[in-house]
């Protein structure tokens, strides 16, 4: 009931104030910093204002952990809420945060593992988060575009047959030795590299990321994205010159 009430309050909060900022979950074992820090670059490149918060340290702080959520919304047009890449840290802060997000982006690479651990992660979700947060997918490491879309298209038949539910394409990140490179420098590949192959894709995962619609503009299907809202893999990244 205090879920409810909550969910009254910020609905009614918003409705008042106006549009308030995109809150992303981030889980998978792919869903690392690095990869966290590559995206908020990205959508950073696109003129947005962009938050990276550690979700599972904000989840224990309970209620106050939602309020500061809900402030870092308002100041921000992106929020990234990374859930880590352990399926029990990521399970944490999608329990405490689902009813507060417009999106999970669970990102995995492009081997049988990364689906499996996938499925498991949205098996696993809370049953409230599974009807009404929408999901879409990240390949990273992928080995080509078509690739990442036998994988995607592996995993979305997996959770459509076993789970009754639809997932969306994010995009995908190539294997590329400059993301190596940047880690080592400690920074995005975006900034390190801004014309490796890597930092194309990640800038248009982002300007994907951007294009979305809040929750309440989806509709109530459980996990359905429009098919027109799922990225084209045949689109290949934009060069810069």
């Amino acid at each position: 009931m205090k879920h409810v009430a909550r969910d009254q309050a910020d609905g009614l909060r918003r409705m008042l104030t106006g549009p308030a900022g995109q809150v992303l979950l981030l889980a998978g074992p792919a869903c690392d910093a690095a990869l966290q820090a590559d995206l908020a670059a990205a959508l950073g490149a696109l003129g947005r204002t962009v938050a990276v918060v550690d979700g599972p340290a904000l989840a224990r702080l309970g209620a106050a952990g939602v309020d500061m959520l809900e402030t870092m919304r308002a100041e921000t047009d992106t929020l990234l809420l990374g859930g880590g890449t352990a399926r029990a840290t990521a399970m944490q802060t999608i329990a405490a945060f689902h009813h507060h997000a417009d999106q999970l982006l669970v990102a995995f690479a492009d081997a049988p593992d990364g689906i499996k651990q996938s499925y498991l992660l949205l098996k696993g979700l809370p049953k409230a988060a599974a009807g009404t947060l929408p999901v879409r997918v990240l390949v990273t490491e992928a080995r080509a575009a078509q690739s990442a879309l036998h994988m995607y298209g592996n995993l979305a038949a997996t959770v459509r047959e076993y789970l009754g539910a639809d997932i969306a394409l994010a995009g995908y990140i190539p294997a590329d030795t400059h993301l190596a490179m940047a880690r080592a420098l400690d920074k995005p590949v975006v900034e390190a590299f801004p014309a490796a192959p890597a930092a194309l894709a990640c800038r248009q995962a982002a300007r994907e990321i951007a294009s979305w619609r809040s929750a309440a503009a989806l509709p109530a299907t459980a996990w359905q994205v429009p098919v027109s809202q799922s990225l084209d893999l045949a689109r290949q990244p934009e060069r810069i010159d």
